[in-house]
């Protein structure tokens, strides 16, 4: 008989759920609601929350700022295997942003000297194991994987 913590982490490797959200900074506490619901439920670590909300917030809200004139809602799905966290966000109507492919932050340099913007998505790609892009008839999807704790 499998003892407890085997249970547990079987358990993790099949864990999965999506929800579509309004396009609209407001809906972040929706989207922490719906993470939140499934981070306790997969048993994920806080330190590993704290890192997937903060990567669900820079996408979502860049999506909301940058393409505030898309129609329809921004789909978040998350799912868990083999210890490895898949935060995907598609945006139904939107232009290509590949963010694999955003400029690189210098983050030495003085405050002075740097440019607005870009750090957010600066530390997305440092969190990340992995990161897939796709792009078709206006859809948009990112995914972003990091190991869990």
């Amino acid at each position: 008989m499998p003892d407890e913590s085997e249970a547990s982490s079987r358990q993790r490797r099949s864990e999965a759920a999506t929800m579509r959200f309004p396009r609209r900074v407001d809906a972040l506490s929706s989207l922490f609601a719906f993470s939140g619901s499934f981070f306790a439920a997969s048993g994920v670590d806080g330190q590993s929350r704290s890192t997937a909300d903060f990567i669900l917030e820079e996408i979502f809200t860049n999506q909301v700022k940058y393409n505030a004139e898309g129609a329809g809602e921004i789909e978040v799905s998350l799912r868990i295997a083999e210890n490895v966290l898949e935060i995907s966000v598609t945006d139904f109507d939107s232009e290509r942003f590949d963010l694999r492919e955003a400029g690189e932050v210098d983050v030495n340099a003085a405050l002075n000297d740097r440019k607005p913007g870009g750090l957010g998505i600066h530390l997305v790609k440092k969190f990340a194991k992995r990161i897939d892009y796709d792009y078709v008839d206006r859809r948009s999807k990112a995914i972003i994987y990091f190991d869990l704790g």
